[in-house]
């Protein structure tokens, strides 16, 4: 992910995860397919989720 495009979307769902106290962690990895995922946990802690993100973002 080297466009300043998908940077910026990469960053916006970065943003979100933490106004949520959400776990956001990036795949650094420059090719088609996964580029982050982000977890949910309750608050116990006990339980999480996964999510697998592909980004996309379109500006208009």
């Amino acid at each position: 992910m080297a466009n300043t495009i998908e940077r910026i979307g990469v960053h916006h769902c970065a943003e979100i995860a933490v106004h949520n106290k959400w776990i956001f962690r990036e795949q650094p990895v420059d090719d088609i397919g996964i580029d982050a995922h982000m977890e949910f946990v309750d608050e116990s802690g006990k339980n999480r989720q996964l999510l697998a993100l592909q980004i996309r973002l379109q500006l208009v």
